[in-house]
């Protein structure tokens, strides 16, 4: 419960501007709360390092998912991958407390290159290529805005918070509250 006073306390200076666009984004944002998001991974190819990975059904207690949708660009999504490293390296840590799940849908057609990219860079965490936008169909609650591609989720795959903590630092002390709590 003290981390729903967390999430209000946070939301407090937004609920207190009335532009339209705040309006807008709070009322996307307390929508998502509380829904479950299902993870198809056994519909995705999975790579990490420099080779195809095997599925891995990780269960832990909290999971940051970053989605990364077929309206941006994979590439220089991929080419940014590297803000993620102090977040897998403290999923690394976690281990079933704490996980991270890179998924990317890239267009049709830069599949292969999505591929290529992702083993070329030699990530050290998996990262999913959901080729038929599986994810997104499964989770039609997700807005199409890539402002709302990055949540975290409980053991239940509920959302508990939106947004990311590489571009927010108000997200990342709730993220850190959450998993450390």
């Amino acid at each position: 419960m003290n981390r729903f006073v967390y999430l209000f306390i946070f939301l407090m200076p937004i609920l207190g501007c009335r532009n339209s666009n705040t309006s807008n984004i709070e009322s996307t944002v307390s929508n998502l709360y509380g829904k479950k998001i299902s993870i198809p991974t056994d519909s995705f190819q999975c790579y990490k390092g420099l080779k195809e990975y095997p599925i891995n059904q990780e269960h832990s207690e909290y999971k940051l998912v970053v989605f990364i949708d077929s309206t941006e660009c994979s590439s220089c999504a991929l080419e940014n991958m590297h803000e993620w490293d102090s977040y897998v390296c403290l999923s690394d840590s976690l281990k079933n407390k704490f996980n991270i799940i890179f998924i990317i849908s890239p267009k049709q057609g830069e599949v292969g290159n999505a591929k290529i990219k992702i083993l070329s860079e030699n990530f050290k965490h998996a990262i999913y290529i959901d080729a038929k936008s599986i994810f997104h169909k499964a989770n039609p609650i997700i807005p199409a805005n890539k402002m709302y591609h990055t949540f975290l989720l409980d053991a239940e795959n509920k959302i508990l918070l939106v947004g990311s903590p590489i571009h927010n630092k108000k997200i990342y002390n709730i993220l850190i509250s959450f998993i450390k709590g």
